[in-house]
């Protein structure tokens, strides 16, 4: 294995072992082998600070706790940095259930009025149940291609109509263009349906075959993606850090939770998207069945052993967690084709054959001679390769030795440069050329005489002190004796600070936070949005925490990316539309629009409708004059901010209900096609309030059951 090809540290020590142990370990000596690196990264992060920084552990489901609606695990030991869960956003492959299969007979021949025209079968396939991603399977096979010439210029084509997350309709063809001489071919795609999407199939003959035959068309619709990771690293959802009250809000808000009652619908939608922002929660968890897990020890009140029976068929698009006694708790759990990653900074002491590690070769190198030198001192009788590679790792004379490089790479890494170290040609005259390829020479470096540092409790907080050390040697300066031995010092103040374990009582004061938004970027076929971007900056001491100095950064970043936001203002444009309207005489006319065609300062799905609406009118247009077709409403959109009452609580509530495009349609003329969008589009207006009216009885059924926590 080539060093660049390591990630984990699985990978590491196969590497090493290929390199060191060419004829392979004698089994007696495995287990001890592998707590050699254990024990050399564990070293190697004691003497060189920078590798104790962006850790990355990944959980499999498998290997944490599910305790009513939350995922449980131990926290690392350290400052947790990021949290969240790598798959695919909507069911796997493990968990795919069929939605609709059809066959269909398609007469390759299509007569009408006498006359050989070409006309698509149409028809629909099924009803997408929730949002998520679904693989659409298609097979089309003809048992009288033997009757067709090679030549021949016919084709038959198998198209999928279905609507997005986004609303957006979009028209797919899942296998490729099937020759009348060929028997048969297949195709596969994974689309992102939007619940309620009714999937619908087009099959159209070209060039009208002359030969009269059938194609059979076999259309299968499954809830899953297929053939894909579940361990896939573009698709990150990242979890929110909150104070632990909240994450027991949504634990009592989910006792009452059931997939009969679907209560967590109205409860978390009412009291934990107010807590946490707008999220996507999942409806309800499965009651855990812990078959199988009989016979392992009795967990405390409440917990399970991971298990497929809570999954919901479908990852959270978002989500919290909070630390408590040194547990992690995630809202909403995790499913069993997730797995949770956390990045830490600390001192690691605990790998996985999955956690990530550094592929730079002089580490590589330090670990082997680490793991070489722990085996030669104990299972080889051979003292002078032992003696070789201390001299490598701990150096010699003339030659620094790899601990030696890392520690010094650490330290050029965070040291503030000087002028006459940039590009100061008097600089280095001045200095008579000490610096060389970036490095000293021995007779110009000081190294740190024993530091160490003691970390309190803040005043109004109770923890035992904790003590850092930092050994003689472990940094170096060109400049002075002082100046090594305050990185050494900076050095035990970071470790300490991050050992001590303080109990709340105090008040925690935010650090300036600044946040910077910006546009977004293109991304697939979608424009680049223009805009300005917007930085703004939190000053030091507006919020507050009493569980930790994290939260009350965290609030303050949270509200300079609020207020960025809200003064960011960004032109979107169009990603490419195609639109296909049905005449009165059964034909179909399709239209597409290029991407950037049309604009919208309100957003990247307004800029799309316009592009779509336009694809339509110009199909539309393509029909015979005097024919129908069929129309749909043009997006509606409600906002609503207002406050839900009761005698021992208000509760506020606000968001925007969008009925997408064509959720109402009707046949058409050209001329009365306007007016017929515009009852469509009141009648779509009145299903935006008729839904608002349902979520007022919801919430204010909620409200009135006076929670005691709101």
């Amino acid at each position: 294995m080539n060093i660049s090809d390591i990630k984990t540290f699985g990978d590491l020590i196969t590497a090493v072992r290929e390199d060191l142990f060419v004829d392979g370990l004698a089994e007696n000596v495995l287990n001890a082998n592998g707590k050699s690196f254990v024990q050399a990264l564990s070293d190697l992060q004691t003497a060189v600070p920078c590798l104790r920084y962006s850790n990355t552990n990944v959980y499999p489901q498998c290997s944490t706790y599910f305790n009513c609606g939350l995922t449980v695990l131990p926290k690392p030991s350290g400052d947790v940095l990021r949290v969240y869960t790598i798959g695919r956003p909507g069911y796997l492959s493990s968990q795919q259930n069929q939605v609709a299969t059809l066959t269909v007979e398609f007469g390759i021949v299509q007569i009408v009025n006498g006359k050989i025209v070409e006309v698509p079968v149409t028809g629909t396939l099924g009803t997408v149940p929730s949002d998520g991603v679904y693989s659409i399977d298609v097979d089309q096979t003809n048992s009288l291609s033997s009757l067709y010439a090679a030549n021949s210029p016919q084709y038959v084509k198998t198209q999928i109509t279905y609507t997005d997350t986004s609303g957006v309709q979009h028209v797919v063809q899942p296998a490729d263009l099937l020759h009348v001489n060929v028997s048969g071919n297949s195709g596969t795609l994974n689309i992102d349906c939007q619940a309620g999407s009714v999937v619908t199939y087009s099959i159209t003959a070209f060039n009208s075959p002359q030969v009269d035959g059938t194609i059979n068309v076999t259309m299968t619709l499954t809830s899953g993606a297929s053939g894909v990771s579940a361990e896939d690293w573009c698709q990150k959802v990242y979890y929110q850090q909150v104070e632990y009250k909240h994450i027991e809000s949504y634990v009592k808000a989910c006792r009452n939770c059931s997939a009969a009652s679907n209560s967590i619908w109205q409860v978390a939608n009412a009291i934990v998207a107010q807590m946490f922002g707008s999220w996507r929660q999942k409806r309800f968890y499965n009651p855990p069945t812990d078959i199988g897990y009989e016979s392992l020890p009795t967990l405390p009140p409440g917990f399970h052993y991971p298990q497929t029976s809570t999954d919901a068929g479908g990852r959270s698009r978002s989500g919290v967690y909070a630390i408590k006694h040194g547990r992690i708790y995630i809202a909403p759990w995790i499913e069993s084709t997730e797995s949770l990653v956390i990045e830490w900074n600390g001192l690691k002491n605990n790998w996985s054959s999955s956690d990530l590690v550094s592929n730079d070769p002089t580490f590589y190198q330090a670990v082997k001679l680490k793991v070489a030198m722990d085996h030669y001192s104990n299972y080889e009788d051979n003292a002078s390769r032992l003696a070789g590679f201390k001299s490598q790792f701990f150096g010699s004379q003339g030659a620094p030795g790899v601990l030696r490089e890392l520690i010094v790479a650490c330290r050029e890494h965070f040291r503030q440069r000087d002028e006459w170290e940039i590009g100061s040609t008097e600089g280095d005259a001045a200095e008579g050329n000490l610096i060389t390829s970036g490095t000293t020479s021995d007779s110009s470096v000081y190294y740190n005489t024993v530091q160490s540092y003691t970390a309190n409790c803040p005043s109004g907080q109770t923890g035992s002190p904790v003590t850092a050390t930092i050994a003689a040697g472990t940094y170096s300066s060109s400049l002075s004796q002082a100046d090594a031995n305050a990185q050494a010092l900076s050095a035990a103040q970071s470790q300490a600070n991050s050992q001590l374990s303080c109990t709340a009582g105090g008040t925690f004061l935010n650090t300036a936070q600044t946040y910077t938004a910006q546009c977004p970027s293109a991304s697939g076929t979608t424009p680049a949005a223009k805009g300005t971007q917007v930085t703004v900056t939190i000053a030091a001491g507006k919020y507050s925490s009493v569980v930790s100095q994290t939260l009350a950064d965290t609030a303050a970043m949270a509200a300079a990316q609020a207020a960025a936001e809200a003064q960011l203002t960004c032109t979107y444009y169009n990603a490419p539309q195609t639109a296909t309207v049905t005449c009165g005489d059964s034909t179909q006319q399709t239209a597409t629009v290029s991407a950037g065609q049309y604009s919208s300062t309100d957003s990247q799905s307004d800029a799309d409708s316009q592009a779509l609406a336009a694809a339509q009118s110009q199909a539309t247009g393509m029909c015979p004059s005097g024919s129908g077709f069929t129309v749909g409403n043009t997006p509606q959109t409600i906002s609503y901010s207002l406050i839900v009452t009761s005698p021992c609580k208000r509760v506020p509530y606000s968001g925007t209900i969008i009925i997408p495009a064509n959720t109402f349609v009707a046949q058409a003329t050209l001329a009365n096609k306007d007016i017929v969008i515009a009852a469509l589009n009141l009648q779509a207006q009145a299903y935006a309030n008729q839904k608002l009216d349902t979520l007022k009885s919801q919430w204010q059924i909620q409200v009135n059951n006076c929670p005691t926590e709101s």
